[in-house]
């Protein structure tokens, strides 16, 4: 059920559609609640379409936001972003065999890194689990993408009333 919008605004100059494509213009897929959530991280700077990584990021969250509830998707949509944004950053402060360019190089060691990114840019690591829970369950549901072994992400639980 996955439902794309991809309509762009006829007003649109032709030098705009060169530039990073406005959010109309995204498409969107629609959560098992009947909500539509745009693809927003293809805004991102650091969103390359023909690169694997992003493909496959892409490919998690069209298989993962359909069946479950729009506020999984909005998390897996913003941690989305902010790994686009950790991994850029990450890049450039390493060399170029260590560059994480495609989805396979997400191993236990980067993705420590983005926790401790997480941490340290107040972001909430609840987005940092969902991202990983997509990961495997996209993973072992269609068979189409690797599953990473990706260590436990410590997000505080809330320990409730007796």
């Amino acid at each position: 059920m996955t439902a794309f919008n991809t309509t762009a605004s006829q007003a649109e100059a032709p030098e705009a559609l060169d530039a990073q494509p406005a959010e109309s213009t995204i498409p969107s897929v629609e959560a098992a609640n009947g909500l539509s959530i745009s693809c927003r991280y293809m805004l991102s700077p650091h969103y390359d379409p023909a690169s694997n990584l992003c493909q496959t990021l892409h490919f998690i969250f069209q298989h993962y936001t359909p069946n479950r509830a729009h506020s999984n998707g909005y998390l897996l949509r913003s941690s989305i972003e902010h790994l686009l944004d950790y991994v850029e950053w990450r890049n450039g402060r390493n060399p170029e065999p260590l560059h994480v360019k495609k989805y396979v190089d997400i191993n236990t060691e980067v993705f420590i890194g983005f926790i401790d990114y997480a941490r340290d840019k107040n972001i909430p690591l609840a987005g940092i689990e969902r991202f990983k829970s997509a990961a495997v369950s996209v993973a072992k549901e269609t068979g189409k993408i690797p599953l990473l072994n990706l260590p436990v992400v410590p997000v505080e639980r809330s320990k409730g009333t007796p």
